[in-house]
């Protein structure tokens, strides 16, 4: 009959319990094991996403041990509400660091996305910049690469979100106005004027308009600058869609190199686009007559004036490589004779080309006189001629150029202040500016308001 005896139970090893305890043991631990390689597979692979993530405004950088921020200067597509980073922010102002650390020189994106933004790469957290760059003071430069410390993001998008400015096609085209100087010159909306190149002043501006064809970030620069080309500038540098741009003129072209400074367009780093070449230089302006001295002589009677014109620089040492020629005109105007002379068989006369800058404290002096004997007393009357100032560039190449304001009307002039029975002959000379044509060169009046004293005659 079976019973339950307590007193046979014993202690004794347990065998089969002590193998059941190993085997949990061996599981822990083969699971720790490999709860331990997925973490460190996951670990790597959020490293790998995390240096996908796209970078945008405002990310931290570092660039060796300087730490700053991330500035996308263009205007594009935005993630979480922040423009996107794309491989055209490779500007210096695009880096700020906080120490006042500087780039001095940048080179290209490395690593960046093969997604396009407006036709260009987008930055990821793990694309690094290569330059060179320094702190203020006398401290030598660093060479080293701007990393991204952070991607910019709060968290991971599963796209790009196209708020505020959409995703466009790639442009089309671009096209480059020209830098078209006038005569004179003026600032934007300027005619064409055969025989002046595309040119603009040293230190003055014209306004380009840059037609985009599509939408698209475009970076414009200005090339072929150098010490004998010159230089200007082109501002803004970086468009997205059709901008009238300004051109300024930073170094005068030397003479025999005009026309090689030109504007160029690239989306992404590929020329699209580039503008007609033009030249740094000036042009005279204005010119201007003042009383210099009376003529009143025992042969000749007459007046001197001190001629005066400006650079459309506004310094007229700028004005180095141009020179100036007056053309004067007699037919066809009022030549009463008697008193005086009947005129010769010359209708016209151009002086031999002149200095454009005489140089500092010099002045240029105009005689404006005739012969007493030239004169037959008897009646009264007027001798007239018109005169007008041309100029040449040798930097630009413009040649027989009418300067603008510089027209002016002269004339000799015999009346008699006495009575018909009891004449009191008497001479003047006037030089006044006067809207003048000669020889198919017109200008508008230059400013003179010259008379000379009254002359005896004979």
């Amino acid at each position: 009959m079976d019973r339950l005896d307590k007193d046979t139970e014993a202690t004794s090893p347990d065998t089969q319990n002590q193998g059941a305890t190993q085997d949990r043991d061996q599981i822990k631990a083969d699971n720790s094991r490999k709860m331990e390689d997925k973490r460190a597979e996951n670990e790597e692979k959020d490293k790998v996403e995390d240096g996908l993530l796209l970078s945008i405004h405002q990310a931290k950088i570092k660039f060796n041990a300087h730490l700053g921020e991330f500035k996308v200067l263009n205007d594009v597509p935005t993630t979480q509400g922040k423009l996107t980073g794309t491989i055209v922010e490779k500007k210096i102002p695009n880096f700020t660091f906080y120490d006042g650390f500087k780039m001095i020189s940048l080179v290209e994106w490395q690593d960046f996305g093969t997604a396009k933004v407006q036709d260009n790469f987008v930055l990821l957290k793990k694309s690094t910049l290569p330059g060179i760059g320094k702190l203020p003071g006398n401290i030598p430069p660093e060479t080293g690469k701007i990393e991204f410390v952070t991607s910019g993001q709060i968290n991971k998008p599963g796209s790009i979100d196209a708020e505020g400015a959409p995703v466009p096609s790639s442009p089309v085209s671009v096209h480059i106005g020209r830098v078209i100087r006038g005569n004179p010159y003026v600032e934007k909306n300027a005619s064409a004027v055969a025989g002046v190149p595309d040119s603009v002043p040293l230190n003055k501006t014209y306004e380009v308009e840059v037609t985009i064809t599509g939408k698209g970030s475009v970076d414009l620069a200005i090339i072929n600058s150098n010490a004998d080309n010159g230089n200007a500038s082109v501002t803004p540098s970086t468009i997205t869609t059709t901008t009238k741009v300004i051109i300024k003129g930073t170094a005068m072209t030397n003479p025999g190199h005009g026309g090689q400074l030109k504007i160029e367009a690239k989306i992404g780093g590929v020329v699209k686009a580039t503008s007609q070449g033009f030249s740094v230089c000036c042009h005279a302006i204005n010119f201007s007559s003042v009383f210099y001295q009376d003529v009143n002589q025992p042969n000749a009677i007459g007046v001197k004036v001190e001629n005066l014109w400006e650079s459309d620089s506004g310094s007229n040492a700028d004005l180095i490589n141009l020179q100036r020629s007056e053309v004067v005109k007699y037919s066809g105007l009022t030549n009463d004779n008697p008193p005086f002379p009947p005129l010769s068989s010359q209708s016209s006369q151009n002086s031999s080309w002149k200095a454009g800058y005489p140089g500092a404290g010099m002045i240029i002096i105009d005689s404006h006189t005739i012969p007493r004997s030239y004169i037959t007393l008897g009646k009264s009357g007027i001798m007239e001629a018109h005169q007008l100032f041309k100029y040449k560039c040798a930097c630009c190449g413009a040649l027989d150029i009418v300067v603008p304001n510089s027209g002016f009307r002269r004339t000799h002039e015999v009346f008699n202040t006495g009575t018909k029975a009891s004449p009191i002959w008497k001479h003047k000379t006037t030089k006044t500016g006067f809207a003048v044509t000669i020889g198919g060169l017109s200008t508008l009046p230059a400013n003179a308001n010259v008379v000379s004293p009254d002359h005896n005659l004979p």
